[in-house]
């Protein structure tokens, strides 16, 4: 009985070259190599010409082999190429555009614009913002009211849907001690879909809460605390006087030209902290933290990541002791501060005038760079 040769597996090659180079770049970001993770889910497109000269090779070589696509290796390709678009799609779109490039099976919108009466509220008083879906815009108001515009967009599987969608949800505004702003989609259509992109006018003085579950959240030009939260977004904060405090799942955070102090956290993502005036925390489980100031630091900074570069650059008429210690990394511009550096574990300490405020900055996969100037 003739034996059959066995099928040549169309795959197998593409997904391991895939999963080596997807494992380089990702130690090359944690490492410092790569400032970004997205620059390697950009690269996506290449498991697709990869699985094609595959076949080819594979069909130009086979002799009298019958040829197949590994069933397994095409899913799990099929897999990292959804995650590396769908990466690639949350960095370069709002979610508004997003939601209107993905199809949920509501391929009809419609927008409506909503803008409320000036509210008057007391000095001092707190302000909760909450949305499921959507941006969140805060800026100064020039009269000392609060005015509110949503821009409402419905989503659905028909055009009438939509529309029902949009004129359904309602913005409400519960005034108190703690001012509430929400949409109520009690009434919204089965098998519709809302997203809510706000602008808001807040008075000077309030302390503000803002959670946002899908969406990113921007404050510019603030006077007063923030407490900002985003499952799923990114966090930009500038030229604020107060105190803030941002955090999100996954996303990145920017903040900018804050007088008080900043504790930022991330579960998934980059943080930028520029020109900070007061004391700061940074913290991410994965992601880069690069902290930059122009004028001299005194005060305490904190900067931790599990995985990931951390870049401290500081004014060497600074007046603060720094330490740095990463258990899978380098160390770098602490001249000759380096306490101790080998494969498992680098430290080392530096003293800019009389060491008077504090930085500690932590890794523990990673490289950190350390830029007095």
């Amino acid at each position: 009985m003739e034996t059959k040769n066995p099928k040549i597996k169309v795959g197998t090659i593409t997904l391991a070259l895939g999963l080596v180079a997807l494992g380089t770049g990702m130690l090359a970001y944690n490492l410092g190599g790569i400032k970004s993770p997205e620059t390697v889910w950009k690269m996506w497109p290449l498991l697709l010409i990869g699985l094609g000269v595959e076949y080819f090779i594979r069909r130009a070589a086979r002799g009298d082999r019958e040829i197949e696509f590994s069933i397994p290796s095409v899913l799990l390709i099929g897999l990292f190429i959804l995650t590396g678009a769908a990466a690639n799609a949350v960095s370069g779109l709002g979610i508004s555009n997003l939601l209107d490039n993905v199809n949920f099976a509501q391929n009809h919108r419609h927008v409506r614009e909503w803008q409320s009466e000036p509210v008057t509220v007391t000095k001092g008083s707190g302000l909760g913002i909450e949305s499921n879906m959507g941006e969140i815009n805060l800026e100064p108001s020039s009269d000392g009211k609060l005015h509110v515009y949503a821009r409402i967009t419905g989503r659905a599987s028909s055009e009438s849907g939509s529309k029902a969608a949009a004129e359904a949800a309602k913005v409400v505004i519960e005034q108190g001690q703690i001012t509430r702003i929400y949409v109520d989609k009690a009434n919204t259509p089965a098998n519709s879909n809302i997203s809510t992109d706000f602008k808001i006018q807040v008075p000077n003085g309030m302390t503000i809460n803002a959670d946002n579950r899908m969406g990113r959240i921007v404050a510019s030009h603030m006077d007063g605390n923030l407490e900002l939260k985003s499952d799923m977004g990114e966090i930009i904060v500038e030229d604020t006087r107060g105190d803030i405090n941002a955090a999100s799942r996954m996303g990145s955070l920017n903040v900018k030209k804050v007088t008080g102090k900043i504790d930022t956290s991330t579960d998934m993502g980059r943080i930028y902290i520029e020109d900070p005036a007061g004391e700061v925390r940074a913290s991410t489980r994965m992601g880069e933290i690069e902290l930059i100031s122009a004028a001299p630091l005194i005060e305490s900074y904190y900067l931790n990541t599990d995985n990931g570069r951390i870049l401290f650059r500081l004014p060497r008429k600074s007046n603060l002791t720094l330490e740095a210690e990463t258990r899978r990394g380098s160390i770098s511009g602490l001249e000759n501060g380096v306490a101790s550096q080998d494969a498992a574990n680098s430290s080392g300490k530096l003293t800019l005038g009389s060491g008077k405020g504090t930085a500690r900055l932590t890794t523990g996969n990673g490289q950190i760079d350390v830029d007095a100037y």
